[in-house]
Parts: C-alpha cells; sequence; structure tokens
C-alpha cells in the first residue's frame, strides 16, 4: 500500500479556505467539520479578519429595518444573514458597524431612552436617559476607537451616540460619516443645510448652498448626504424620477454633479418610478429607494436595480443594517456587550 500523501501545511489549508464563497456560509461551516486542525484554523480569530478582507473591501449589507403595520421588524437581503429578532415596539434610529442604536418604548413624555444593540449575539446597553427637548430629532451611533479601528471588522468596546434635534415638526433628517465628521442634513420647511459634526473637536458647524435642482422642481422632495467614491462628501437629491448625485469640489468650493440616474429607465416595468424616501448603506456602493410598489437598491457603479421587498404597510423609513457575519466563525462584528463600550451623547 503506498504511503498517503504528506498533510498540507496550515498556510496552504488556509489559503484554499479563503477562496470559499462568502455567501455560502454551510461551505465555511462544512470546512470546520472536516477535523480538528481545519476547525481550529477556521475559528482562529485572524483567519476571520482575513477571510472578511480577501472577498470585501467593506462590509456588506445583511438587511434593513422598517416598520410594517406599526411593528418594527428586519428584512434580510443577504443568504449569509442570521434570523435577527424583531424589536415590534422600539424605534431604530441608527445602524452603523454592526451596531443598531434603538429609542427604547414606551418612554416619558420629553425624555428619550436610547440603547445600543448587536443583533447578531443579542447583547443590548441602555444609555442613561436623555432630555430631548424637541419634537424631532435623531441620532447615529458611531466607533469612537478612532485608528485603532478595523474598519473590516469593528470590536472596539468604545463607540459615540450623537444626539440631534430641532423643534420644527416638519424637519427631516438624514446623516453619513464620511472621514473624522459625521454630517447631516436637517430641512425645515423648504430650506437645506448640511450639519457637520467634528469628531475630533465635537464641535458643529453648517455648509450652506447645497446644489438647486436642475428639472425645474423649486425643491428636493428628499436630500441625504452620502460618502463618494473618492473618499469625499457628496449629497443625492431626488427630483420627480430622478436621483441627482452631486460632490463636493473643495478646491473650488462648490458642488459638481456627478450622476443622474432616471429611474424609470431602471426600475422594472410597470413599478412606481417616484421615490418615496432614500437610505444609503455606508460603504456598499449602492442606494436603497422606497416607492410605493417596494423597496429597491440600485448599484451606483452599474445602475443596475434590485427588488428586494414590499408591504403595502411598510413605512418609507427604514434603516440600512451592515456588517460582517460568518456563521462559523461564531464571532460578532462590534463588540456591543455588557462589559463592552463607554458611551457618550
Amino acid at each position: 500500500m503506498p504511503p498517503p500523501p504528506p498533510a498540507l501545511v496550515d498556510d496552504l489549508v488556509e489559503e484554499i479556505l479563503l477562496r470559499l464563497r462568502p455567501d455560502d456560509p454551510a461551505q465555511l461551516l462544512r470546512a470546520a467539520l472536516v477535523c480538528k486542525r481545519w476547525g481550529r484554523i477556521v475559528s482562529d480569530a485572524g483567519f476571520g479578519r482575513r477571510f472578511r478582507s480577501f472577498h470585501y473591501r467593506s462590509p456588506p449589507m445583511l438587511g434593513f429595518f422598517c416598520k410594517v403595520g406599526g411593528h418594527n421588524r428586519f428584512v434580510r437581503t443577504s443568504s449569509s444573514c442570521p434570523r435577527i429578532a424583531d424589536h415590534r415596539s422600539d424605534r431604530v434610529l441608527d445602524a452603523r458597524q454592526g451596531r443598531v442604536l434603538v429609542k427604547l418604548s414606551p418612554s416619558r413624555d420629553r425624555e428619550c431612552d436610547l440603547a445600543v444593540w448587536d443583533p447578531i449575539t443579542g447583547e443590548r446597553r441602555n444609555l442613561p436617559t436623555l432630555q430631548r427637548f424637541t419634537d424631532n430629532y435623531n441620532a447615529s451611533v458611531i466607533c469612537a476607537g478612532g485608528g485603532t479601528c478595523d474598519r473590516h471588522s469593528c470590536h472596539c468596546k468604545e463607540f459615540l451616540v450623537v444626539f440631534i434635534g430641532t423643534d420644527d415638526y416638519t424637519a427631516t433628517i438624514f446623516s453619513c460619516v464620511y472621514s473624522n465628521a459625521l454630517y447631516y442634513h436637517y430641512q425645515i420647511q423648504m430650506g437645506n443645510e448640511i450639519l457637520k459634526y467634528d469628531l475630533g473637536t465635537k464641535a458643529f458647524s453648517v455648509i450652506h448652498h447645497l446644489p438647486p435642482p436642475r428639472y425645474g422642481d423649486y425643491y428636493y422632495k428628499y436630500i441625504a448626504p452620502m460618502a463618494t467614491e473618492d473618499g469625499g462628501i457628496g449629497v443625492v437629491g431626488v427630483e420627480g424620477t430622478r436621483l441627482l448625485l452631486w460632490s463636493w469640489n473643495t478646491g473650488q468650493a462648490r458642488w459638481v454633479e456627478s450622476k443622474t440616474i432616471r429611474l424609470r429607465k431602471r426600475l422594472p416595468a410597470g413599478f412606481c418610478p417616484m421615490p418615496d424616501s432614500l437610505a444609503i448603506p455606508d460603504g456598499t456602493g449602492v442606494l436603497l429607494v422606497v416607492t410605493v410598489d417596494g423597496i429597491f437598491s440600485i448599484d451606483l457603479k452599474t445602475l443596475k436595480a434590485r427588488f428586494l421587498f414590499r408591504d403595502y404597510a411598510c413605512t418609507k423609513n427604514i434603516v440600512p443594517f451592515v456588517s460582517f457575519y460568518t456563521p462559523a466563525l461564531g464571532e460578532s462584528s462590534s463588540g456591543v456587550g455588557q462589559r463592552a463600550g463607554a458611551s457618550s451623547a
């Protein structure tokens, strides 16, 4: 009988396992069960980081939170996403880097009880009660690890919660993270402004003179800030059935139109091309468009539309959930826990 072939060295086994499909978590799970040696390689934290870095430039969108029939629910958009429990009575305000910021309900009048939640592990950290003093408000949660944070897999124990509000009931607020600052768009009556919160100085400033509509409307139906491909700050505005994308030219100190997306040409025939609202999953290169006929994603490079979800009882406000999750690795990408985290509001 010929001798058995020599065993592959760990480095070579790892190179093979790195090439398993990330959208089919069962493959990695089966590989981990082949033998103790392979299981040790797959369960190593270093392998998890390399697996994510090999397949992704940034975390994928696993799904989004929305309110359907008065109850909050989570809609999965990725086959690798685990089942996430619905927070039926709580309101989801924001989700970044695997953390979800929720407003707990019921809450006393003029007060706001918040919590930071890890949907993967189910761990939750309640924050001190806030006196909101406003009719309309929003908040964001971001990593407070600074330069020590690995953008592919945030395990920082510290997070930052930024709370903003306005006394005008008609105001609408959107937010995005770019570089070392958090940007909010707020709309009061007919005016539009970008509010910048510098994470280093913890100071607010206002960016005026947003780009005007191009096709005859007096104002945009919606405007949302977004990070551009080159690392700058941009905005996307809804005008009729068009999405107008603008980027800020720092040298010329003005807005430059970068792209126009005509939804009549991009959405499937028979679907309403008039958006009710937008959502922008950070770092994914897609936009989420909410219409009366359903929710679609649009790839900003190919401009291809993908139908995601339809429920006529679904409200227009949705919150994307972007995070890494590999079931065989058994680890969360946020590090939110009862012992973890220092919050600030």
